[in-house]
């Protein structure tokens, strides 16, 4: 998804208000948002890929790893519900409001640009502290997902010799463990993040502060 950008040829007089910084702040959005909404596709086929060997898988191993993978797919949804439904949704209503009243061009520009301006930041994209800890946190899910049914799936649910299994077990009991630290890790580091953040501004406004 880090390879596709989104791309609008303006034509003139719409160029004065959809320009090629408005498109670049439209691209950064919608690259993100398309990073979310694949790391949550891919977590969800995790699910469908590992069913044919979860009789024959180690159950305890199993469940850790099903987990561990409920509690991503669980962040990734509820972050892209934030970012689409409390941000981007209601700022555009706000933005089509305020065009329908607004007198001239400059208005309808400035408009424009404050709804984008408020998407990048409500989403976390300004902000470079919390825009890395984001991007860990898609990483490791990317990651977890991609080595869960590979891996785990085959490893466990193969005949294998006894002791060689048991040893291949302990290895694999280690990495989901450094999963689970990784992700708890950095989504500690999010919330006090956000938390410092919403300390510093009495007002409650996060926005201010986001940036």
């Amino acid at each position: 998804p880090d390879a596709f950008t989104l791309n609008y040829k303006v034509g003139w007089p719409l160029s004065l208000i959809i320009s090629r910084e408005s498109l670049t702040k439209y691209q950064l959005l919608f690259r993100h948002l398309l990073k979310c909404k694949w790391v949550e596709r891919l977590l969800g086929h995790t699910w469908v890929s590992t069913q044919p060997t979860r009789q024959s898988a180690d159950r305890t191993l199993f469940s850790r790893c099903f987990l561990l993978r409920q509690r991503m797919l669980q962040f990734v949804q509820n972050f892209l519900y934030y970012m689409t439904f409390e941000v981007v949704e209601p700022h555009w209503q706000e933005m089509v409001t305020k065009v329908q009243e607004a007198p001239d061009v400059d208005t309808i520009m400035l408009q424009h640009s404050q709804f984008l301006d408020k998407c990048l930041v409500s989403c976390m994209l300004t902000n470079t502290r919390l825009f890395k800890i984001v991007s860990e946190i898609m990483t490791s899910c990317t990651i977890f997902a991609q080595w869960f049914p590979e891996t785990v799936s085959s490893r466990i649910g193969g005949s294998q010799h006894r002791s060689a299994a048991g040893l291949a077990a302990d290895t694999l009991f280690e990495t989901v463990t450094q999963f689970e630290k990784n992700f708890d890790q950095r989504l500690k580091e999010l919330l006090q993040q956000l938390n410092s953040i919403r300390s510093i501004d009495r007002t409650g406004n996060m926005e201010t502060q986001l940036k």
